[in-house]
């Protein structure tokens, strides 16, 4: 994870905005588990 950050830390807000958070837990959308 320390090397992801590195290399994404200085992208753009525009660019933040678009990425879809997890904590890597599992959920369920539409009825689906993923």
């Amino acid at each position: 994870r320390f090397e992801f950050a590195k290399k994404y830390a200085n992208m753009s807000l525009d660019f933040w905005k678009k990425v879809l958070w997890s904590d890597e837990s599992k959920f369920e959308l539409f009825g689906q588990k993923r």
